[in-house]
């Protein structure tokens, strides 16, 4: 996935108990996002969408640049929370290897996290973790809600504050394999004997490594 963000207005805050923080800040703008129509295809929609800025410091439930996440254990280098993820819907007419096809819902993927922190730097700018979420996939068209499924994709994440020396530049890399279970992988890449033709044979997808 590519994106890029424009401006950042309006923030809000309220203050925290601890550290002189705030408990909450807030701000919106815009950001132009470009999402391939679905894990592995050639093709890509872009949109343009208003871009919520929202950092939130509870004690369980934690939002910030990178992720939302409910922190339900933490104990040193280790951390289990609930972690999201999610694709936009797909209509088939506009995709050419799924055209005639019945149309991709809108997912979301919510499940268990559990993340270890591999390395922390002393002045705490660079952080490396290796995440692992397990998250049952759940889609919609907003008139029917199924479900689809389960993924798993285990990822390092890197994280560089004040990046280049920059105050407030932050940089972000994460990267690691997807998994899927046969339910899964049948819904996004399945070619039912109906939709089958001379260009796209039919095929029954099998769990297991997805990219």
């Amino acid at each position: 996935m590519q994106w890029a963000a424009l401006g950042v207005a309006a923030v809000v805050s309220i203050t925290a108990q601890a550290k002189d923080l705030p408990l909450l800040e807030f701000g919106l703008g815009v950001a132009g996002v470009s999402f391939p129509d679905y894990r592995g295809a050639n093709e890509r929609t872009n949109y343009v969408l208003p871009m919520p800025y929202v950092v939130y410091r509870g004690e369980i439930l934690k939002a910030d640049k990178q992720r939302v996440r409910g922190v339900f254990f933490k104990s040193g280098a280790a951390e289990l929370d609930v972690s999201f993820s999610g694709t936009p819907p797909v209509k088939s007419k506009n995709n050419f290897a799924r055209f005639g096809m019945r149309d991709l819902d809108a997912t979301a993927e919510i499940g268990p996290s559990l993340n270890m922190t591999l390395f922390d730097s002393a002045d705490k700018l660079h952080t490396l973790e290796l995440r692992a979420p397990v998250r049952p996939v759940i889609a919609s068209d907003f008139k029917r809600i199924h479900y689809e499924g389960l993924t798993f994709q285990p990822q390092l994440n890197l994280d560089n504050r004040d990046f280049a020396g920059v105050s407030g530049l932050n940089l972000g890399v994460a990267a690691g394999p997807v998994f899927g279970d046969r339910r899964y992988h049948q819904y996004v890449y399945g070619v039912e004997l109906p939709y089958a033709n001379a260009t796209r044979p039919g095929y029954f997808a099998k769990g297991g490594y997805g990219g």
